[in-house]
């Protein structure tokens, strides 16, 4: 059986200071750097047991998880588990790349986003390319705020024409982009209208608590990041015991790593074995 695992521990602390987000320049202190390197390597430990099934594993850690050395040694150990079909890490490269010469690339691979604020076109670029090197498959992201559209455009132009750009739709508001501006970001990302959209989901059938599951530090089990509801505790609970088909309990839902559980969407058409990731089969289509 194939299950979809995304995994959120302690850290919030980033070392970049974006405008448009919350986890700016945030410092965890001794304490939770412990708790949250103690958390996860128990999460890891509990992975490993996992062997009767087969595993799609992502952190989408608060803060920047590849400056922490514990995370990097978690990511290592996870991609050489024979049961781990994809293992992936979002993240903004601002870390040094060396240690994933000991990483399975077959499965390791990475989600990151690039920040114009923060790091030059050209150091990203050269990130990036170190990645493709290592034969590390990984997407490229960016926000989509009015006053980014040029430097996606400039990175869109840099990058290799087989590495994926995706851009997130910055604003909730319904009116923040125009036709033609949509129409703008749409160059850039040709699967922009899938993340633009905010989907009504109350009701609809997702993998999310049935072949997909949210876990944070403690083991607590939810559906997914955006439903609180209680399914159970890894570590008291049989896995077998916790998964059960469900339906969205939310209104709507305009973010990847929500929609992509949605059945209706069949994302895996586009992603297909790089769904987690964010990579897609073609990543310019016609």
């Amino acid at each position: 059986m194939k299950l979809d695992i995304s995994y959120r521990g302690y850290l919030s602390s980033c070392n970049y200071d974006c405008s448009y987000c919350p986890f700016a320049k945030t410092v965890d202190n001794r304490d939770t750097l412990k708790q949250d390197a103690q958390a996860l390597g128990r999460f890891t430990r509990w992975l490993e047991q996992q062997s009767e099934y087969r595993l799609d594993v992502l952190f989408t850690p608060w803060g920047e998880g590849l400056v922490r050395k514990h995370y990097r040694q978690a990511l290592i150990e996870i991609s050489h588990f024979d049961h781990i079909h994809r293992v992936a890490i979002q993240t903004n490269l601002s870390t040094s790349l060396n240690w994933l010469k000991k990483a399975n690339n077959d499965t390791l691979k990475l989600w990151t986003t690039y920040h114009p604020s923060q790091m030059s076109v050209e150091k990203f670029v050269h990130q990036s390319r170190t990645l493709s090197a290592l034969g590390i498959q990984h997407s490229v992201g960016m926000v989509g705020a009015h006053s980014l559209l040029e430097a996606a455009r400039e990175l869109r132009r840099i990058l290799p024409a087989d590495t994926y750009l995706w851009i997130n739709a910055y604003d909730d508001d319904p009116d923040y982009y125009s036709d033609a501006q949509a129409a703008q970001w749409q160059v850039i990302d040709p699967y922009f209208p899938l993340n633009r959209n905010r989907y009504k989901t109350l009701g609809q059938t997702c993998s999310a608590g049935e072949t997909a599951l949210f876990i944070d530090g403690k083991g607590d089990v939810s559906p997914c990041h955006f439903i609180s509801t209680h399914l159970g505790n890894i570590y008291r609970d049989k896995l077998s015991d916790i998964l059960t088909p469900m339906h969205c309990s939310n209104t709507d839902c305009n973010c990847y790593i929500g929609y992509r559980h949605l059945k209706k969407l069949k994302l895996k058409k586009i992603y297909g074995d790089n769904l987690i990731a964010r990579i897609p089969i073609n990543s310019r289509p016609e």
